[in-house]
């Protein structure tokens, strides 16, 4: 889109930018692309919330990004 942190914070400076892996920095994964459904999955939130027995169940839509977010924000 053309659209980086440069452009973002010369019209606005007091815009928050942070780059974040869905992965991690280091390892097998850490250039793959992450989305929600794929870290709440790999994270086990999914079988957590489940019944016992059952397959994995669907979370509230999301919480991965909101999570992620909050953690690279260090909130």
């Amino acid at each position: 889109m053309g659209i980086g942190p440069e452009k973002l914070l010369a019209r606005n400076p007091r815009l928050i930018y942070a780059h974040a892996s869905g992965w991690g920095r280091k390892g097998a994964d850490a250039h793959d692309l992450s989305f929600d459904y794929t870290g709440i999955a790999r994270s086990g939130l999914m079988m957590a919330c489940g019944e016992q027995g059952a397959p994995p169940t669907q979370v509230l839509p999301g919480i991965g990004d909101e999570l992620g977010g909050s953690c690279a924000l260090g909130v």
